[in-house]
Formats: structure tokens, C-alpha cells, sequence
């Protein structure tokens, strides 16, 4: 509706102006002025819901490395005795790295699905929040929708977090004194 009334606007400002002098009509566009309001504040909301995701993420990395980190710290004296067998750093790394590749997709495909369920509740409470906050008058309308590329994106990016996340713990704990970490010492 908006195109046609745009294409519409200069004949109807004729008409009005060729009204009689008594009749005082003023055109305005106040659609264009809604679509234009809208489409700001749909950009600020992206950027607020971009900006929460980032915090999520960041906390998602965090945990990560923690759990990581306690899992690595806990494997030592057997990380250590299969050092001690001639399993060389580089092997050890690999080991973890694939333990850690099987971590990341099954975490990945939780996270999906754990991130489609949060995504609607998300899309709902702010759906609610605006309806209240705007009243009844408007038309503007929150959508949930899914797209493959949107989710593939996620899925990968938590898998590659995940890896290496689990690359960096694997190559730190594979500098390991293999005595002290045999006896569970701490390292020298």
C-alpha cells in the first residue's frame, strides 16, 4: 500500500489544494512516517538481540574452556602414563582433539535445538513486551521464523568454539611433566 499511495500523493495534493478556501486539509504520510519508524526500530532490536547473543556466546566460551580445562586437569595421570608408553605430544593433542571433535557436534546440535526452543520463547515475550509497551494501535507484527543458513551458521560456530577451545586445552596439557603427573603433583 505503501508504493501506491507514494505513486498517489501528488494527485491527491492537486485535489486538496483545488478545494475551496473554507476547507482546510492538510496531506500527510503517515504510513511512510510508521514504515520508516518501524524499520529504525527494528534495527535497534537487532542490535540489542545481536548484543545479548554475543553475551551468550561469550558465557558459552567460558564454560567451555572451564569444563575443558577441569576435564584435562583430571585426565592428567592418564594423559601422562600414555606419554610415558610413546604416545608423542602431537598424538596426544590428536587423541583429545578428536575426543573433543565428537564433544563439539554433539554440543553443537544440542545448542541448536536448545537455541531454536530460546529463539521462539525470546520472539514471543518480546512480541508481548511491544504489544503492551505500544498498545493496540499499531500493525506492526513479530514474525519467528527459521532459515537452514541461519542455523547451519550456528551449528558451526559452536562446533569450531568447541574444537578450539578443546585444541588449545590439549596442547597446553600435553607440556606435562610426565613424573609429577603420573604421582597427580602439581606441576614443577
Amino acid at each position: 500500500g505503501l508504493e501506491a499511495a507514494g505513486e498517489a500523493l501528488p494527485q491527491i495534493r492537486r485535489a486538496v489544494a483545488d478545494l475551496p478556501l473554507g476547507v482546510l486539509f492538510r496531506v500527510k504520510e503517515v504510513k511512510a512516517r510508521e514504515v520508516d519508524q518501524a524499520e529504525t526500530s527494528t534495527e535497534f532490536r537487532r542490535a540489542m538481540l545481536v548484543g545479548m547473543s554475543a553475551l551468550i556466546v561469550a558465557a558459552g566460551a567460558a564454560l567451555v574452556v572451564n569444563l575443558t580445562m577441569m576435564l584435562a586437569e583430571e585426565r592428567r595421570p592418564r594423559l601422562a602414563v600414555l606419554r610415558a608408553l610413546g604416545l608423542t605430544r602431537r598424538g596426544l593433542v590428536t587423541l583429545s582433539v578428536l575426543e573433543g571433535a565428537l564433544y563439539s557436534l554433539v554440543a553443537a546440535a544440542v545448542g541448536t535445538g536448545l537455541g531454536l526452543l530460546a529463539g521462539r520463547v525470546v520472539a514471543e515475550r518480546f512480541a508481548e513486551a511491544f504489544a503492551r509497551f505500544q498498545g493496540g494501535d499499531v500493525d506492526l507484527v513479530f514474525v519467528y521464523s527459521v532459515r537452514a543458513e541461519t542455523l547451519a551458521a550456528g551449528f558451526a560456530a559452536g562446533a569450531l568454539i568447541t574444537l578450539g577451545t578443546v585444541w588449545l586445552a590439549a596442547r597446553r596439557t600435553s607440556r606435562l611433566s610426565i613424573p609429577s603427573a603420573i604421582r597427580n603433583l602439581p606441576e614443577p
